[in-house]
């Protein structure tokens, strides 16, 4: 039997954090501490099979030396269906919307929702279905706020109690296959507990339709008998009497007394939930069928099949095994959170299962007032070493990634740190640690937020693959600026004035190098495509163009503080 070993290192004045490390595996979900007091809501609407479609693939643009480059997306490439290559990655990322009422600087009830979006060009039928599936999540969403307000309203919650609708989605695998996602619906408006739902959506990038089970394996009825051995094994008397007929319901009519059948599939395999309510009571909790690629060759599409995953997205008390550093046998992954009400500090502790004693707590380091953590990521470099990256959202929403690498030095696992990176995630979903977006934001024109794409280096740190940032806007149109006089612009390389009134969208920046030049790319009434040279006041904030003071050349600039 393994034995565990701890390493600890504590940061924070303000906000504290204390990182614990041991050497103890599964696969896990992006499940927070809320998400385990959620509640079961009516299941989704029924799934539509994908189709064949057209569609193109965005990449991130490309650039010249101090040019914008395109500045855009470079052209797509056709998008890639089942009997092609599976590793394409698609960048996706949620976005998070809010509501509540508060009386008396209390808050009677809170909503929150997620939409998955896709940042990049292209993959506009694939935009299309994410954007109808997060306007029938945000409606629903809105519909029982206003349901259950009239209701909190006259039975308010006690102090100490916090009433909350909440739609949160967790990516498991974003690529030019399929992106698949657990939406989390959980509430809590009184009562002994609270309630939860595990929707699993998938979508076909290509088509942009919902993917049924029988899409993606190769028997519906093997894999049906595959999961009812595995649930019976599971079973130690407590399920429903009648749990076989609905579970038989589920595979075969697609939807039983309590719902449809709810799964999802990552870079290893398929895992089928049922959720509470469904083959058991409440005290059953969720039941999981897992089947791999590696375990269950003969159940899964091939074409599905993926290269192993090196980067995932942790939850508090969620287990996630890799075997990461290849010596046949997975470790297991796992962080906690502490909180000191005292104090107002949170500690983190990470466990890696391994061998050896348990060692004594390395630390303290002192890492200054962070905020709120929003996001925890393990990242393998490629030999085995794992990186935690920590998210911490201050005043205004601000990001900053704090990266630490773990090391066994002598028998002693042992958490250092590495350094900070004011680009962050910021919802971004991190498919590859060689290829994945950040943000961060830039003060250009105006204060927009931008992405570069990056990789993760030697270090851990990640690292830019190039200057252009990106600046995406809703749907595919960036943030508008009227020009209030002639303008001069870049076009295909030759000079040009635009006039007044002209509206640009503005797609692409790159900021002031060491001489204060710097360059926007916008995108002009026509579709073309032009580039702003700017420069930047010495001894001023100020930017110029063509000599202009930029608020002279703009109606407005929305510039943030």
């Amino acid at each position: 039997m393994r034995k565990q070993r701890t390493g600890k290192m504590a940061l924070g004045a303000g906000l504290a954090f204390l990182m614990a490390v041991s050497l103890t595996g599964c696969e896990m979900d992006r499940m927070d501490q809320e998400a385990a007091e959620t509640k079961a809501e009516d299941p989704a609407d029924e799934t539509e099979t994908a189709e064949s479609g057209d569609n193109r693939t965005g990449e991130i643009p490309e650039e010249t030396s101090r040019g914008i480059g395109a500045g855009e997306a470079a052209e797509p490439e056709e998008a890639s269906g089942p009997d092609q290559e599976p590793d394409q990655l698609l960048f996706v990322e949620t976005r998070r919307s809010y509501d509540g009422e508060w009386k008396d600087q209390r808050c009677l009830l809170r909503s929150r929702w997620d939409g998955l979006y896709v940042p990049v060009d292209g993959w506009d039928t694939l935009k299309d279905g994410l954007d109808q599936y997060n306007a029938e999540v945000s409606q629903e969403t809105g519909e029982r706020f206003k349901e259950n307000l009239s209701l909190v309203r006259e039975d308010p919650p006690e102090p100490g109690q916090e009433y909350y609708i909440e739609r949160e989605i967790r990516v498991q695998r974003a690529d030019s296959r399929i992106v698949s996602f657990w939406d989390m619906d959980s509430s809590y408006v009184g009562g002994a507990h609270g309630s939860y739902y595990a929707h699993g959506v998938n979508f076909d990038p290509a088509s942009g339709k919902r993917l049924a089970l029988s899409d993606v394996v190769t028997d519906l009825e093997a894999v049906y008998q595959y999961v009812k051995e595995d649930v019976k094994s599971q079973d130690d008397g407590s399920l429903y009497p009648e749990y076989e007929e609905t579970l038989e319901a589920m595979f075969h009519n697609g939807s039983g007394d309590e719902g449809q059948l709810e799964w999802i599939m990552d870079r290893d395999g398929i895992t089928v939930v049922f959720n509470p309510y469904v083959l058991g009571p409440w005290s059953e909790g969720t039941l999981e069928s897992r089947m791999t690629f590696a375990d269950c060759p003969d159940l899964l599409l091939e074409t599905y099949r993926a290269g192993a995953g090196a980067a995932v997205q942790l939850s508090e008390g969620e287990p996630f095994y890799a075997d990461w550093d290849r010596d046949g046998e997975k470790e297991e992954y796992i962080y906690t959170v502490q909180v000191d009400e005292e104090t107002y500090t949170s500690s983190i502790t990470l466990s890696q299962t391994g061998e050896g004693a348990e060692t004594e707590a390395a630390g303290p380091w002192e890492a200054g007032d962070h905020g709120s953590l929003t996001d925890v990521w393990l990242l393998e470099a490629g030999d085995g070493r794992p990186f935690l990256w920590l998210e911490f959202s201050s005043e205004n929403d601000l990001r900053v990634l704090e990266v630490f690498t773990l090391q066994n030095e002598n028998g002693t696992l042992v958490l250092y740190y590495v350094g900070s990176s004011g680009d962050s995630m910021y919802g971004s979903f991190i498919g590859d640690p060689g290829h994945f977006l950040l943000y961060d934001r830039i003060d250009l024109l105006g204060t927009y937020m931008a992405y570069r794409s990056f990789h993760m280096g030697e270090d851990g740190m990640p690292e830019a693959d190039g200057t252009v940032y990106t600046i995406p806007g809703n749907g595919d149109r960036g943030p508008v600026l009227r020009a209030s006089a002639e303008i001069p612009v870049w076009i295909e390389g030759k000079e040009e004035r635009i006039p007044a009134g002209t509206e640009l969208v503005l797609r692409a920046a790159e900021l002031p190098d060491e001489t204060g030049a710097a360059r926007a790319e916008a995108e002009l009434p026509d579709g073309r495509h032009c580039e702003l040279r700017i420069q930047k006041d010495r001894d001023q904030y100020r930017f110029r163009i063509g000599g202009m003071d930029e608020y002279d050349c703009f109606e407005s600039l929305g510039y943030a503080g």
